[in-house]
């Protein structure tokens, strides 16, 4: 469902920058595809002058990883699911360098299950056995919205040009994220627990509050 309004938001934008050159012999405006660090992305761009752009961005990319957290080893379904809309400064009217800055839907998720089902599981400040812990499974998620910086080379909608390449590099400033642990176990002592595992999960999540952003696309002016 998520995914669904994220689409026809993103189709909503496109559609509102093609009626709005409809009158222009389809001039200034884009459609491109790419792939980089925030997964496959479609694009439209629409040129407001000789320096500024306006674009929207979709990208999603699912994927699943092991890795381990606070000394607990998990399975991870990572869900990359974003929108943005993007504003575009070219410095040089003629040349394909730019400053971006805007607005990302973040619907970037992950859910992870421990993977451990013997000996010791070290949760919060105490150890206990892996039949005392059961199964952790964590849910983390992000705020709906976040800024996104960045600086790129590429112009979609220079005049007498069709098709262009171009590259995105930047951030998307990441909030502190939301994470809920629980603990399939029934034990009381690893309940009292969680909270402060929860807080070492959120620590060691720090590095994640700067998502970076490398994208490549082909675009294509119509």
């Amino acid at each position: 469902m998520k995914m669904f309004h994220s689409i026809a938001l993103a189709s909503t934008i496109i559609l509102t920058s093609v009626g709005a050159i409809a009158n222009d012999d389809k001039s200034g405006f884009a459609m491109g595809f790419g792939v980089g660090t925030t997964g496959l992305s479609g694009s439209a761009t629409y040129k407001l002058s000789d320096h500024f752009n306006v674009r929207g961005v979709y990208a999603q990319y699912n994927f699943s990883e092991q890795d381990t957290e606070s000394g607990i080893d998990y399975d991870f379904d990572i869900e990359l699911n974003s929108l943005s809309l993007l504003l575009d400064y070219h410095p040089f009217a003629t040349s394909g360098f730019r400053l971006s800055a805007g607005a990302v839907k973040n619907g970037t998720e992950f859910n992870a299950t421990s993977t451990q089902t013997t000996g010791n599981i070290n949760v919060g400040n105490s150890n206990f056995t892996a039949a005392q812990v059961g199964t952790l499974n964590a849910n983390v998620s992000y705020d709906s919205f976040a800024p996104y910086l960045g600086i790129g080379w590429g112009n979609a909608v220079l005049k007498n040009r069709n098709l262009s390449f171009a590259i995105d590099i930047g951030v998307i400033g990441m909030d502190d994220p939301t994470i809920t642990l629980t603990s399939s176990g029934g034990n009381a002592a690893v309940n009292a627990e969680l909270e402060n595992e929860r807080r070492e999960l959120e620590t060691s999540l720090d590095d994640f509050a700067l998502y970076p952003v490398v994208n490549l696309s082909l675009n294509y002016q119509f």
